[in-house]
């Protein structure tokens, strides 16, 4: 990909532009889970315990069973996201 970023100036605005996305969101995630063990740790539970109820999380956001709307058709609506590739998570996850 890089490559043709290179070789490519629109692709290459495309392409930095999708990357900054993706750090953006690594970062984010970083920050949830840090104050999700906080949270957990204030409740009395260990980082292994909060871990384990993240798939049954990943399952209600898949389903659109989110207490808080986190829902992935909310995703779907806000963010370039395929809709195959939310099927396939559900297929891993649900």
């Amino acid at each position: 990909m890089e490559e043709i970023a290179a070789a490519n100036g629109d692709f290459k605005a495309t392409f930095e532009k999708q990357q900054e996305i993706i750090a953006d969101w690594i970062v984010s995630q970083k920050a949830f889970r840090e104050l999700a063990y906080e949270f957990g740790e204030k409740l009395g539970l260990s980082q292994d315990q909060v871990r384990e109820m993240v798939p049954e999380k990943k399952k209600a956001v898949l389903n659109n069973e989110t207490k808080y709307n986190n829902n992935i058709n909310f995703v779907l609506e806000c963010n370039d996201i395929r809709k195959e590739e939310v099927e396939k998570m559900r297929t891993k996850h649900c």
